[in-house]
Protein backbone atom coordinates (compact mmCIF):
# COMPACT_ATOMS: atom_id res chain seq x y z
CA UNK A 1 0.00 0.00 0.00
CA UNK A 2 2.78 2.57 0.58
CA UNK A 3 3.26 2.41 -3.12
CA UNK A 4 -0.01 3.10 -3.70
CA UNK A 5 0.24 6.09 -0.94
CA UNK A 6 3.31 7.35 -2.70
CA UNK A 7 1.94 7.47 -6.24
CA UNK A 8 -1.11 9.05 -4.95
CA UNK A 9 0.38 11.90 -3.35
CA UNK A 10 2.83 12.37 -6.16
CA UNK A 11 -0.24 12.55 -8.76
CA UNK A 12 -1.82 14.95 -6.56
CA UNK A 13 0.97 16.70 -5.96
CA UNK A 14 1.41 17.47 -9.58
CA UNK A 15 -1.97 18.37 -10.48
CA UNK A 16 -3.41 18.79 -13.77
CA UNK A 17 -1.34 19.52 -17.20
CA UNK A 18 -1.25 23.25 -17.72
CA UNK A 19 -3.26 22.78 -20.94
CA UNK A 20 -5.81 21.59 -19.26
CA UNK A 21 -8.34 24.17 -19.49
CA UNK A 22 -11.83 22.54 -18.33
CA UNK A 23 -9.52 21.12 -14.39
CA UNK A 24 -12.05 20.60 -12.12
CA UNK A 25 -10.23 20.80 -8.87
CA UNK A 26 -11.72 18.58 -5.93
CA UNK A 27 -12.95 16.24 -8.51
CA UNK A 28 -14.35 12.77 -7.09
CA UNK A 29 -11.40 11.42 -8.95
CA UNK A 30 -9.48 13.26 -6.61
CA UNK A 31 -11.18 12.84 -3.27
CA UNK A 32 -10.90 9.50 -3.80
CA UNK A 33 -6.95 9.37 -4.60
CA UNK A 34 -6.59 11.52 -1.33
CA UNK A 35 -8.09 8.77 -0.06
CA UNK A 36 -5.32 6.96 -1.15
CA UNK A 37 -2.71 9.20 -0.03
CA UNK A 38 -3.78 8.96 3.49
CA UNK A 39 -4.57 5.30 3.35
CA UNK A 40 -7.93 5.85 4.16
CA UNK A 41 -10.94 3.76 3.76
CA UNK A 42 -13.62 4.87 1.51
CA UNK A 43 -17.00 4.65 3.19
CA UNK A 44 -20.04 3.24 0.18
CA UNK A 45 -20.59 5.95 -1.34
CA UNK A 46 -17.59 7.14 -2.24
CA UNK A 47 -16.73 2.95 -3.60
CA UNK A 48 -19.76 3.13 -5.80
CA UNK A 49 -18.37 6.12 -7.20
CA UNK A 50 -15.29 5.26 -7.62
CA UNK A 51 -16.84 1.95 -9.53
CA UNK A 52 -18.67 4.91 -12.02
CA UNK A 53 -15.24 6.31 -12.74
CA UNK A 54 -13.79 2.92 -13.81
CA UNK A 55 -16.50 2.31 -15.91
CA UNK A 56 -16.73 5.48 -17.64
CA UNK A 57 -13.07 5.24 -17.99
CA UNK A 58 -12.72 3.76 -21.51
CA UNK A 59 -14.15 7.37 -22.59
CA UNK A 60 -11.05 8.93 -21.55
CA UNK A 61 -9.40 6.84 -24.70
CA UNK A 62 -10.97 9.38 -27.02
CA UNK A 63 -9.23 12.65 -25.47
CA UNK A 64 -6.94 14.22 -28.34
CA UNK A 65 -4.10 15.38 -25.82
CA UNK A 66 -1.79 12.97 -25.22
CA UNK A 67 -0.62 14.66 -21.89
CA UNK A 68 -4.15 15.21 -20.78
CA UNK A 69 -5.34 11.99 -21.99
CA UNK A 70 -2.25 10.34 -19.82
CA UNK A 71 -2.98 12.30 -16.76
CA UNK A 72 -6.48 11.10 -17.05
CA UNK A 73 -5.95 7.37 -17.31
CA UNK A 74 -3.39 7.87 -14.14
CA UNK A 75 -6.19 8.97 -12.32
CA UNK A 76 -8.74 6.23 -13.61
CA UNK A 77 -6.13 3.48 -12.89
CA UNK A 78 -5.34 5.31 -9.19
CA UNK A 79 -8.84 5.00 -8.41
CA UNK A 80 -8.68 1.48 -9.07
CA UNK A 81 -5.89 0.88 -7.25
CA UNK A 82 -7.30 2.74 -3.99
CA UNK A 83 -10.85 0.56 -4.88
CA UNK A 84 -9.24 -3.07 -5.33
CA UNK A 85 -6.36 -2.33 -2.14
CA UNK A 86 -9.90 -1.78 0.19
CA UNK A 87 -11.34 -4.65 -1.05
CA UNK A 88 -8.41 -6.28 -0.03
CA UNK A 89 -8.13 -5.01 3.08
CA UNK A 90 -11.54 -5.41 4.28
Amino acid sequence: MNDLKERCVAYLDAGPPLQMTDYVPESLTEIIISYGAEAQPLDEELAEIASLILAEGEALQSIQDPVIRAYMLTGVQLVREVLHAQAHSS
